[in-house]
């Protein structure tokens, strides 16, 4: 491939390639695309992934009602704030929680959309226009847009990411200090969604060494002194991004990616590493991937590639090898459960798109061997899954919920997805013809997001007869004091029944506070530790005065009755003030 094969004249200055007919139709691309993520959103009426979604809508509750982040009434762990912040315009809007719901959901649609925009003014550089246009719109419809139905930060964290990596290839075109600053910027909003992020700025500084070091036509050296002084202003941010992070212990400073800075062996990094990136390559369709490799071979040898072309091979190497790191980190520490994380990994999809897309308008160009090297690869890069994740990832790994749905054998799972990657590199190497390559890929996305959205729709439908949405709120008002309480009996700790709980505090302002008798429940969040005295009271001490108790209906308590939930799984008492004052704030009935 050279210069000749790609498009290099309009590189300059693509975002006059905006103007004329592409602003309309980019308009359309981003109002269609959130149209249908929130038609996507309309089945989804109450949240299926609680741990994250609770966390995430309890911060925006808080802010939007108190100015501050908190959780359940106290300071909240160093999760993302930004989008939290967001969703509290939903939160002051909405008449109810559930009314909220509704529209946090209209906001995560409008958000995930808004990615065209980055998407096409990356593309752009080295796209035609409409193959530009197209790869906006296949951005935003990617599988993962089934998120928009969560209270989930990957909603923010797409579009800001993308619009990093827009920031990255600009100032790689001109790398002056102002543009410098804003890639910073963007990463530093970025970073505030989610601290998966905190891999971006040392990403672009390699991908700029690299560069360099191989445009420099020999003269190494020099480049590599020259690219450092380019990259002054960006090496200097790092540094004092550094001494800040040394100021504050790394559990602190990452949040829930902590899991980042503990030491991990290379085997278990680099098995969940190719584990993860087999996942992405399925979720691709397989060919997108292997072109990319054949691009990556290709940009070590520059005069083969366009300066611009050349330029987002690197970047999106280097920041795929930042994420892939991170993804590989958490899947190998205790709070991965054995699952693959594309939901943090799929970011990448647009990115290895684009590159697909330039290969195809250059017209496929490979070499025999490293064709067959690259096909190779992805066929057997499936073997890297271990076949217990089939079965446990969930929404975490959108394109193993197609073999999950099968009801197979975890192995014959696994073989199955060789067969399958086989299948696809075989297209890959015999055909030349971009219609069927891009159809394979067409086929995977369309294949997977179907299997992703059922998979949220059944996972409500399994709760077909909940309905006891915000019935606490309807009963007391949203400003009362209500504490929910989680008293199980032996043996009866079982993950729906929590997940009431959750729900009652999730759809209704007034429950401030969770109690438990048997220690902290899964999510991870700060609770009450609740004792039970042989005499049936119920001991526990809360910031503010609890006036009110929800609880099961298995573990009746003597105050009196407020309401009945609904669906008569749990009821809400009164408690007396002169009880609430002291630590024995209720009793449990005797039977």
């Amino acid at each position: 491939m050279n210069t000749s094969n790609t498009k290099t004249g309009g590189a300059a200055q693509p975002e006059r390639r905006l103007q004329g007919r592409a602003w309309p139709r980019l308009t359309g691309v981003v109002v269609g695309a959130a149209l249908f993520n929130g038609l996507l959103s309309v089945p989804i009426r109450r949240p299926r992934i609680f741990g994250d979604e609770l966390i995430y809508w309890q911060l925006a509750r808080g802010f939007a009602w108190t100015g501050h982040f908190t959780v359940r009434g106290g300071a909240a762990p160093r999760y993302g704030l930004i989008y939290p912040a967001l969703l509290a315009a939903a939160q002051r809007i909405g008449s109810d929680q559930t009314t909220a719901y509704a529209i946090a959901q209209g906001l995560n649609a409008v958000m995930f959309s808004l990615t065209a925009i980055p998407v096409y003014l990356i593309a752009a550089r080295v796209l035609k226009r409409r193959h530009a246009l197209f790869a906006g719109l296949l951005a935003v419809v990617v599988p993962s847009c089934i998120y928009t139905s969560a209270i989930f930060t990957e909603n923010a964290f797409y579009p800001l990411f993308v619009t990093s990596v827009l920031l990255m290839v600009r100032a790689l075109e001109r790398p002056s200090a102002s543009r410098q600053l804003l890639v910073a910027a963007a990463v530093a909003a970025t970073f505030l969604v989610r601290a998966q992020a905190v891999v971006l700025l040392p990403s672009y500084l390699v991908a700029a060494v690299l560069l360099a070091v191989l445009r420099s036509g020999g003269r190494r050296r020099s480049a590599l002194a020259a690219a450092v002084r380019q990259q002054a202003p960006t090496i200097a941010l790092l540094l004092l991004a550094g001494v800040a992070a040394a100021a504050i212990p790394g559990r602190s400073t990452l949040g829930p990616y902590h899991v980042l800075v503990t030491s991990y062996g290379p085997r278990p990094l680099v098995h969940w590493g190719l584990a993860n990136l087999a996942d992405l390559e399925l979720y691709l369709g397989v060919i997108p991937l292997a072109a990319f490799g054949i691009l990556l071979v290709h940009a070590l040898s520059p005069a083969r590639l366009s300066v611009e072309l050349h330029r987002l091979v690197l970047l999106t190497a280097c920041v795929g090898a930042g994420l892939l790191a991170t993804v590989a980190a958490l899947s190998t520490s205790q709070y991965g459960l054995g699952r693959v994380h594309e939901r943090n990994l799929f970011y990448l999809a647009p990115l290895v798109l684009i590159c697909f897309f330039a290969w195809l308008e250059a017209g496929t160009p490979r070499t025999r061997r490293t064709a067959a090297a690259v096909a190779v690869a992805v066929a057997l890069l499936p073997l890297t899954i271990p076949a217990t994740v089939v079965g446990v990832s969930g929404e975490d790994g959108i394109a193993i919920l197609l073999w999950e749905d099968m009801e197979i054998r975890r192995s014959f799972a696994i073989a199955g997805m060789v067969v399958v990657a086989g299948i696809a590199a075989a297209v890959f190497l015999r055909s030349r013809r971009p219609a069927v390559l891009v159809g394979v890929c067409l086929v995977a996305l369309a294949a997977t997001t179907v299997a992703g959205e059922v998979h949220a729709v059944d996972s409500i439908a399994f709760r077909a007869g909940w309905r006891d949405f915000a019935w606490i709120d309807r009963a007391v008002g949203p400003d009362a004091h209500v504490v929910a309480l989680w008293a199980p009996t032996k043996r009866e700790r079982v993950y729906w029944r929590i997940e009431g709980v959750w729900a009652d505090e999730f759809f209704n302002r007034s429950v401030g506070d969770v109690a438990s008798s048997d220690g902290p429940l899964p999510d991870g969040l700060p609770l009450a530790e609740m004792k039970i005295r042989p005499n049936g009271c119920l001991d526990a001490a809360f910031p503010w005065r609890a006036q009110y108790a929800v609880v099961e209906t298995v573990r009746p308590l003597t105050a009196p009755v407020v309401r009945i939930s609904p669906s008569k799984r749990a009821v809400l008492y009164r408690l007396g003030a002169q009880a609430s004052d002291h630590r024995c704030f209720a009793r449990l009935r005797r039977r």
